[in-house]
C-alpha cells in the first residue's frame, strides 16, 4: 500500500482478515488517504486509540511511520492477546499518556523469537523517523521466518 503512495490510517485486528486460501489481507479503507507524490504527510485525528501512535493524539502531521506503529502494536497483540496499552479502566487521557510515553510491558512468556521483540520495540517508537519503513519491516520480517521456518 506504501508503494502505491496509500495510508491505511487504522490498522488493527478488526481490519485483518484471513482468506480461505490462508493469505492475510489488510482491509476497511474507510479512513484511508492516498497521498500524491508532492504529499508526505496528513493531519486529521482519525484512527482507533489503541493503535493511535503520538504524533496523532498531538494533532500533528504524520507519514507512512503512523502505519508502522499501528502496525507494531497489531504484531503486539497477535503475540501478547492484548493491546499494548491497553489498562483496566483506563482513561482517554491516560491512554494518551502511555501511548506518548511508549509505557507498555514486554512480551508475556518468553517463548517469542529475539526478531520478533526486536521488530515489534523498533516499530512502536515515540519519534516517526525512528521507526523504519515498510520495506524495512518486510526485510526483517522475511529473514526472521526463514531463520525459523528453517527449524520447523
Amino acid at each position: 500500500m506504501h508503494d502505491r503512495r496509500v495510508m491505511h490510517r487504522d490498522i488493527k485486528p478488526a481490519n485483518v482478515f484471513i482468506t480461505t486460501k490462508g493469505e492475510v489481507k489488510l482491509g476497511d479503507l474507510g479512513l484511508g488517504r492516498f497521498l500524491s507524490n508532492n504529499t508526505v504527510e496528513a493531519k486529521s485525528l482519525v484512527g482507533t486509540p489503541y493503535y493511535m501512535p503520538p504524533e496523532r493524539i498531538h494533532e500533528e502531521p504524520y507519514s507512512f511511520k503512523s502505519d508502522i506503529w499501528s502496525m507494531g502494536c497489531l504484531l503486539y497483540e497477535l503475540a501478547a492477546l492484548r493491546s499494548p496499552f491497553y489498562g483496566e479502566k483506563l482513561s482517554l487521557v491516560q491512554l494518551c499518556k502511555k501511548i506518548d510515553d511508549c509505557d507498555y510491558p514486554p512480551l508475556p512468556g518468553g517463548g517469542y523469537s529475539v526478531e520478533l521483540m526486536n521488530l515489534i520495540r523498533e516499530m512502536i517508537v515515540s519519534l516517526p523517523d525512528n521507526r523504519p519503513t515498510s520495506d524495512q519491516v518486510y526485510v526483517i520480517a522475511k529473514a526472521a521466518y526463514q531463520k525459523h521456518a528453517n527449524k520447523i
